[in-house]
């Protein structure tokens, strides 16, 4: 199994043999106005796409934890192949086939495809009327005989489902969305730094890889502020030792 990070929430996972994308953002530089009602009036996405469309376009399939723009944008829905097997949460079946797309696979509960299971699992996109506002969202498990469970939290706060989930798949990788996004007089939508810390004390013997940085304007905490907080001497002491916060087109190769 190896993982590349691409952009914000996008990555490219190759595992059981499947090119997988995980949450399409193809946009290039500052082609989005900023999100609107947050801190900054930055245009979106803040960095190019640095991964070449060719490689995010030769996949076996796509998984979409939800259809907010960045997560799955307009360039993602025009070059997609509409034939592409579409892991979807079910509140979103009929804005894929608006776009489209011919092979949508909806995920209720759980489905077994390319010998890999998908199931599906909470996510919390943020707290009282700005999480309703949010809408639906989903978190993803992976699993498939020979390699490690994977656990996509998707966009989410800290929760008790957190705990529930890893407790329940025993997921040997968590990709953790983070960057504390969130409006004007909000709370945060997506994971901020202290609910990264309480996920990994669940735990710590576990893989952590950070992403959800340094690309859309409502998120306000970096790269730079994560690997600041999360110093040497931090992990340590809580006990972690596998904590990753991948570059845009970074590879990490767990095959070695």
């Amino acid at each position: 199994m190896n993982f590349l990070q691409v952009r914000h929430a996008t990555s490219l996972v190759t595992y059981a043999g499947t090119k997988i994308l995980i949450d399409p953002v193809f946009s290039e530089k500052e082609q989005y106005p900023p999100i609107p009602l947050t801190p900054n009036r930055r245009k979106n996405p803040l960095v190019d796409l640095s991964t070449p469309l060719e490689t995010l376009l030769d996949v076996d399939m796509v998984v979409s934890t939800h259809t907010h723009r960045d997560h799955f944008d307009d360039r993602a829905r025009e070059l997609l192949d509409k034939k592409i097997e579409l892991i979807c949460q079910p509140e979103d079946v009929k804005t894929f086939d608006a776009y489209g797309f011919q092979t949508i696979i909806p995920v209720e509960e759980s489905i077994t495809t390319r010998n890999i299971r998908i199931t599906r699992v909470a996510a919390h996109h943020g707290t009282g009327i700005t999480g309703d506002m949010m809408g639906p969202s989903s978190g993803y498990i992976l699993s498939s005989e020979n390699e490690p469970t994977l656990y996509f939290t998707g966009d989410t706060v800290f929760h008790e489902s957190i705990k529930e989930t890893i407790e329940k798949f025993h997921p040997e990788i968590l990709i953790m969305n983070a960057g504390s996004p969130k409006f004007l007089n909000s709370s945060h939508i997506v994971m901020n730094i202290i609910d990264v810390e309480e996920t990994l004390k669940i735990d710590p013997t576990l893989t952590f890889i950070i992403v959800h940085l340094d690309t859309f304007n409502h998120c306000i905490e970096t790269r730079e502020d994560m690997q600041e907080y999360f110093s040497p001497a931090r992990l340590a002491e809580i006990g972690v030792d596998k904590f990753f916060v991948p570059r845009d087109n970074e590879l990490l190769d767990f095959n070695l």
